[in-house]
């Protein structure tokens, strides 16, 4: 488990543990279930939307997929994801969403710039064009407990990146979709990681991440927001991590399992500002909750 609050300075540390590997050659990261979203087949489902990300604002080149607990981003003008520039890119959302009740539900987004969106394989929103922050809708009937497929397709030319996904319905008031209602198959998480004279190295699992719940406030307990982080591997600057929590006074934790892949001694590295603890295996490997100057 590893928590950590809102951000004001910069801190890098690392300590070392020794690991046995569950399955030699193999790396993941694990995340709790909801065992209602999930079939009883042999497909492997995990809560979340899987998540492509291209760099282009046409899916020119798949940079990383991973799965996204909910669409509800607000990257202004930060990349948002590994290997993807903060400008001219696109991303492609897929999975299934699952009603909660049998009525006429309205799906919004929310978005800057394009943005495209299907549900069962209706398209409900259409609008590929460059704007600023711009709300969509459309309407459809469901049933409850059924699982519908969903895409949502975005891409953003230049300037502040957002790119949310809502519902409402005569009985539920709007809201982002949450990941308990939302499932995928499960998806290994892969980054292309080519630099100029470097080739592509995938990361190789069968996890899909982390749970994640993010907190207002820095002791971890105003719960705001539950959904899979891919990684931990951000840089808000001044910016907030969700639309549900505030730029300043936050706490995050995440938790998970992490399967080693070679017998050895393994050194888990954070780079914080500013308070960070981690834990691997129930022992404390990093306690530095505190207030971090550069």
């Amino acid at each position: 488990m590893l928590t950590n609050s809102n951000p004001l300075s910069s801190n890098n540390l690392s300590t070392s543990l020794s690991t046995t590997p569950t399955q030699a050659g193999t790396t993941a990261l694990n995340t709790e279930l909801n065992p209602d979203l999930l079939k009883s087949s042999s497909s492997s489902y995990v809560n979340g939307l899987k998540g492509e990300y291209f760099q282009g604002t046409n899916f020119n080149q798949l940079k990383q997929t991973r799965t996204d607990g909910a669409v509800n981003f607000r990257w202004g003008t930060q990349s948002p994801a590994t290997n993807v520039s903060a400008d001219y890119f696109s991303v492609r959302w897929t999975g299934q969403v699952i009603p909660t009740r049998s009525e006429t539900y309205t799906f919004h987004t929310n978005s800057d710039d394009g943005v495209r969106l299907w549900v069962n394989g209706q398209k409900l929103v259409d609008n590929w064009t460059l704007h600023q922050e711009t709300e969509n809708k459309g309407s459809l009937k469901l049933e409850a407990g059924k699982p519908y497929d969903i895409k949502m397709e975005y891409f953003e030319n230049n300037g502040n990146a957002t790119s949310q996904l809502l519902w409402s319905s005569p009985s539920q008031q709007k809201q982002v979709i949450p990941t308990s209602q939302l499932r995928s198959e499960a998806t290994t998480l892969t980054t292309d990681t080519q630099a100029e004279s470097q080739p592509k190295a995938p990361i190789i699992g069968n996890g899909n991440g982390l749970k994640a719940e993010y907190f207002a406030g820095t002791d971890l307990k105003n719960l705001k927001l539950t959904r899979t982080d891919a990684t931990v591997n951000f840089k808000w600057n001044f910016g907030a991590p969700n639309s549900a929590v505030g730029q300043e006074q936050f706490s995050v934790r995440w938790s998970g399992q992490i399967m080693p892949k070679y017998n050895e001694t393994y050194t888990f590295h954070t780079s914080s500002d500013d308070g960070v603890r981690l834990w691997v295996n129930g022992q404390k490997v990093i306690d530095k909750w505190s207030l971090q100057s550069t």
